[in-house]
């Protein structure tokens, strides 16, 4: 059994000192440097929070675009290798016209969205909650 807390909740808790006990003793000068760190901090739990699963949800969608299977990726680092290597023959099929055809444009834009949407939920989640698109 692994101990608690857990790396997201060490993040939030040093964040929350950061933010809340120490950044009002910072010279002025200094406090947007620990305003940004404060948002990477947050950054960074919400992605140890997600895990692999934008990546996993990402490599299904390009899959199901080429009609294919998604490639079994062991580790993180081999399965974010295949979600690039799609992405590449995404970017390169649009640019030469292969997905013009409506029904093929509407899925890559939808595609696009969903990528974009799991980005901001990790990057800007207040973004997507001011829009009701959480």
């Amino acid at each position: 059994m692994q101990d608690r807390p857990k790396g997201a909740e060490l993040l939030a808790i040093a964040r929350r000192t950061l933010v809340e006990k120490l950044t009002d003793l910072l010279p002025e000068e200094r406090r947007g440097d620990a305003s940004r760190i404060a948002e990477a901090m947050a950054i960074a739990a919400r992605e140890i929070e997600a895990g692999e699963r934008p990546l996993r949800a990402e490599l299904e969608r390009l899959a199901a675009l080429y009609g294919e299977t998604p490639a079994e990726a062991g580790d993180r680092e081999a399965l974010e290798g295949e979600v690039t290597r799609l992405n590449r023959r995404l970017a390169a099929d649009i640019r030469a016209g292969k997905f013009d055809p409506p029904d093929r444009r509407r899925a890559a834009r939808a595609h696009l969205l969903d990528s974009a949407r799991d980005k901001l939920a990790e990057s800007k989640p207040e973004h997507l909650k001011a829009r009701g698109l959480d």
